[in-house]
């Protein structure tokens, strides 16, 4: 779409106009000053090499899929910038209002202080040798696939946390709200103490040579590729777990039995007790079925049409008709 064209696509939005949509493959935006009630503005997968001044009203920008090698400032009302996919080198100064930031697959180096708002960031697939302090607030922390030697202090708020494929020697401690956390692809020798509420731990693809205690919520483990010799105690709501290509006392590839009892032999024995439970169910199930019809089914079905009991309902009815002995049968 030629310069032209755009101006007269813009032209048929109102000044009042609060979300602009302009996903259309262009290589350039109009001035959007006479947009005074503009919140939203989508212009992503186009052709854009800069941004025109943004309105003081913006809330929600996504400039997604572009070309862009640079943001003008950013409005004081702004709460989700939306930019990954550009080829940005640096962000400007963020807005404290901003609560969730997407600045994945750029060039940045560093980004700059964070608002003490953000719940969410996402600046994976970057050349970041450091992160600045994280907000009090931050919920969620991806920060995989750049250069990172190491984390800053993490929030106690944090419940999701992926850092693979960075060049990490070791981990901050881990607050106790944490669910998910991806270490995978860096140079870890050791873990801190796991959160007590996590679910998802991969580490896989480091040097570790031990695990440390793992919660009794987990129900993925992704350990391979490490240098472990043993496992901790896995807890009974685990259901998976990835262990191969360690120095473990099995082989999981050649190995699968051994591997199997090596997990049981980890188990505690509760687990194990409802393990045995379902599989004695499962192998006696028609032997229980049957003596469940021969020993409480079938006496019940018998006593209930012996003569014996016949005669003993119909005790007190010594007047029926022959048409309501008939229909007493039909009902027995």
């Amino acid at each position: 779409m030629n310069i032209n064209s755009i101006e007269e696509y813009f032209e048929q939005f109102p000044d009042d106009i609060q979300k602009i949509n302009v996903s259309i493959q262009t290589p350039y935006l109009p001035d959007l000053s006479r947009f005074y009630n503009l919140t939203n503005l989508n212009c992503s997968y186009n052709q854009l090499t800069q941004l025109p001044p943004l309105p003081s009203t913006l809330q929600y920008l996504n400039c997604c899929y572009n070309q862009l090698t640079q943001l003008p400032p950013l409005p004081s009302t702004l709460t989700e910038l939306v930019c990954y996919k550009n080829q940005l080198t640096q962000l400007p100064a963020l807005p404290s209002t901003l609560q969730d930031l997407y600045c994945s697959v750029n060039q940045l180096t560093h980004l700059p202080n964070l608002p003490s708002t953000l719940t969410y960031m996402h600046c994976s697939e970057n050349q970041l040798i450091q992160l600045p302090a994280l907000p009090s607030t931050l919920e969620k922390l991806y920060c995989n696939n750049n250069h990172l030697t190491q984390l800053p202090n993490l929030p106690s708020t944090l419940t999701h946390m992926h850092c693979f494929e960075n060049q990490l020697t070791q981990l901050p401690n881990l607050p106790s709200t944490l669910q998910q956390v991806d270490c995978s692809k860096n140079q870890l020798i050791q873990l801190p103490t796991l959160s007590s509420t996590l679910k998802w731990l991969n580490c896989c693809y480091n040097q570790l040579t031990q695990l440390p205690n793992l919660p009794s919520r987990l129900t993925r483990l992704f350990c391979e590729n490490n240098q472990l010799t043993q496992l901790p105690n896995l807890p009974s709501t685990l259901l998976r777990l990835d262990c191969k290509h360690n120095l473990l006392p099995f082989d999981h590839e050649q190995n699968m039995t051994n591997m199997l009892e090596y997990i049981i032999q980890m188990r505690n024995k509760t687990n194990m007790i409802r393990f045995k439970e379902l599989f004695y169910t499962l192998k006696y199930k028609s032997k229980f079925r049957n003596w469940l019809w021969v020993h409480i089914r079938e006496p019940k079905i018998r006593n209930k049409y012996h003569p014996d009991n016949l005669i003993k309902l119909l005790e007190d009815r010594e007047n029926l008709t022959l048409d309501e002995l008939d229909e007493f049968n039909d009902n027995w």
